[in-house]
């Protein structure tokens, strides 16, 4: 399958125009206004033509072309595209012989493979503009993730300085337009900083972000320079801003010289504290806990029972009473070989109360043994990996809070193994991923015989997670292929019963050539 290439696509909500226009909502601006459902659409015409300015010099690579979806993709064909530096010195990029299909995705390169270079900066951009200094997305912790945070001023109140912590990119602070404007954050801990990544506001006004020193300090009256950032912005920026060497406290400050505004829609801070607090990503793997049947010591309110601990939900959450040695625990219905345990902390306040943790694993709720330990205190919304020793068959997992308090969580998931055959077999046959979505003549297959995985489903059960108990309905099947529904030739067999959410992979004995294929 051809992926799009990493590249800018410099053509996005720039001036467009068209030989003719069907209708108005039918203008040439709607094949750069990044949507796929609106379209262009000229008259019917002899030489029909669309163009775009792109306002600068760029070394065009590739042109993919998405064709409309609902309706006429045929209407799609002998395309001639062309560059130049004005409209009458256009240079060949390529053909599209066509007809098109509903939907289809084109692309276009150049025939000789070697981009035409006009005049001008040879400019290559990520997908997404970053800043100056930009690095790769960087493994690490958020410190400033729901921390405290403070501004110079507060445009309005749907614009405090929080909303630069809230996880939330649509969400924006915002300042009033003010002389050397700031906004800061207490870490609520020391922590030797890196770098900041600073996320624009998305909907609008990313030139406001410029002149931009981050500082890092035990305290508001003692700051360092990390490092600047000159701008001005673009809306939706990503901008990773590097440290020239780490630097250690507890509070940081991004300061805005000059007037303006200052609106920052997410601003993290990554670093480390000497603990080992990589925040981690999910573990592949099957959650063997996910809307099982849970328990708990007790429970504060009827809206916190143990079963929001299970529900895939990480917004819901679990409370005990504020007791001693609260506990709670999940019976997986079936013996698995747990290696793992996630337990996703509260993401609202209170992440401080999850502490002195003691997970253990057993066939019954009478003969456990220990996986592992938590000390703490966990930070909210925290994830937390636990993995035990070595693998511990049992049937039911326990979480014990050791000491008086309450024990309150997110999610808790379970990844081990049954020792059945989990892992969804690949067809025989091209080792080759099955394609999202349709492509065009000028897509360039993969090479027969790489060695590609099918990206299916994290491993667990050669199932999905259950919804309804009735998947053993599917058996008995067989598959025929065939040109006709008249003639139709044996694929395979598939004898059952199914469970609940199974992926089957039916391989035929011998491909077979047609056009229908029955089940």
């Amino acid at each position: 399958m051809y992926q799009f290439p990493t590249g800018y696509n410099y053509a996005l909500r720039r001036k467009a125009s068209q030989s003719s226009t069907w209708r108005s909502k039918y203008a040439a601006s709607k094949a750069v206004d990044g949507k796929e459902k609106t379209f262009t659409v000229t008259k019917n015409e002899n030489n029909a033509y669309w163009s775009v300015d792109l306002r600068k010099t760029v070394n065009v690579k590739q042109i993919n072309i998405i064709n409309r979806k609902d309706c006429c993709g045929n209407r799609l064909k002998n395309i001639v595209v062309t560059v130049g530096q004005n409209p009458h010195g256009m240079k060949l990029c390529n053909n599209f012989k066509g007809p098109g299909k509903t939907g289809q995705i084109i692309m276009i390169t150049w025939k000789n493979e070697k981009p035409i270079k006009p005049e001008g900066k040879n400019e290559k951009q990520p997908v997404k503009p970053e800043g100056e200094n930009k690095k790769p997305k960087p493994e690490g912790y958020n410190y400033a993730l729901g921390k405290k945070a403070a501004q110079s001023s507060t445009r309005y109140s749907i614009y405090v300085a929080s909303l630069a912590v809230d996880g939330k990119e649509s969400t924006f602070s915002q300042t009033e337009n003010e002389n050397n404007a700031y906004w800061s954050v207490d870490l609520g801990k020391t922590v030797n900083v890196k770098q900041i990544k600073i996320i624009n506001r998305k909907n609008c006004c990313g030139y406001r972000l410029k002149n931009i020193a981050v500082t890092v300090g035990q305290n508001r009256h003692q700051m360092k320079l990390c490092s600047n950032f000159k701008g001005p912005g673009k809306t939706g920026q990503v901008i990773m801003l590097t440290c020239k060497s780490p630097i250690s406290g507890r509070h940081v400050k991004l300061l805005r010289s000059g007037k303006g505004y200052l609106s920052l829609a997410e601003v993290q801070v990554i670093g480390h504290t000497g603990e080992n607090e990589k925040q981690p990503v999910k573990p592949e793997g099957y959650n063997y806990a996910l809307r099982r049947k849970a328990s708990q010591s007790s429970t504060w309110r009827s809206k916190y029972a143990a079963s929001k601990a299970v529900d895939g939900k990480e917004k819901t959450f679990t409370v005990t009473k504020n007791e001693n040695n609260a506990y709670w625990s999940v019976d997986l219905r079936k013996t698995v070989n747990v290696k793992q345990i996630n337990i996703i902390n509260r993401k609202d306040c209170c992440g401080n109360r999850l502490k002195n943790i003691v997970v253990t694993v057993g066939q019954n709720p009478h003969g456990m043994k220990l996986c592992n330990n938590f000390k703490g205190p966990g930070k909210t919304g925290q994830i937390i990996m636990i993995t035990c020793k070595r693998p511990i068959a049992g049937r039911h997992v326990k979480l014990l809070r050791r000491g008086k308090g309450f024990l309150t969580l997110a999610e808790v998931q379970v990844i081990g193994e049954t020792g059945k055959n989990e892992k969804p077999i690949k067809p025989e046959g091209k080792n080759e991923k099955q394609p999202v979505k349709p492509e065009g003549e000028n897509k360039k297959p993969k090479p027969e015989g790489k060695n590609e995985k099918q990206p299916v489903k994290p491993e667990g059960e050669n199932e999905k997670q259950p919804v309804k108990p009735e998947g053993n309905r599917l058996k008995n099947i067989v598959v025929t292929v065939g040109q006709n529904p008249h003639g139709m030739k044996l694929c395979n067999n598939f004898k059952g019963p199914g469970k609940t959410g199974q992926i089957i992979m039916i391989t035929c004995k011998r491909p077979i050539a047609g056009r229908h294929v029955k089940l």
